[in-house]
This record gives C-alpha cells, sequence and structure tokens, in this order.
C-alpha cells in the first residue's frame, strides 16, 4: 500500500511557535510570562475566597461580595486581551 502524499506547501499552514529547534522571541515569552503570573494571581485570589468562605460562621454574602469582585477583575482582564 503506497503511502499517502503530502499536502502541498500552499496548503500546510505553519503556527508561530512550531518548527524544529526555533527560539521564541523575548516579546512572545514576556507576555507569556505575564499572563500566567497573572492567572497565578488571580487563582491565589480566588483560593483565598473560598478558603474563608469554608470557615465556619463565614458570611455569605461576604463570599458573594468577593466573587463578584474577582469575577468583574478577570472580565475585564480578558476584554483587555
Amino acid at each position: 500500500m503506497a503511502a499517502a502524499a503530502a499536502p502541498a506547501a500552499s496548503q500546510t499552514q505553519q503556527l508561530p511557535c512550531t518548527g524544529a529547534r526555533r527560539r521564541a522571541p523575548a516579546a512572545l515569552l514576556q507576555e507569556h510570562r505575564r499572563a500566567v503570573s497573572e492567572l497565578a494571581e488571580m487563582t491565589k485570589a480566588e483560593m483565598g475566597l473560598l478558603n474563608a468562605a469554608d470557615q465556619p460562621g463565614a458570611d455569605a454574602a461576604d463570599y458573594c461580595d468577593g466573587l463578584d469582585k474577582l469575577l468583574q477583575v478577570r472580565a475585564c482582564v480578558r476584554a483587555c486581551e
């Protein structure tokens, strides 16, 4: 059985980060690092909110207010991307 022919070069599309041993541009690495750091900070804030809500006597209104603020920040971050 014959192997399928490879698609013509004009039919293939290469992503900017693919290719053999290509180095990512410094700006791309910096932006990715910033985005990961931002995500980590938001996750820490969310975990803090959840941990506070798990405590005996925690106020549901405080949890809802905190969650609302976090979701507003997240929406703003996504709108700015």
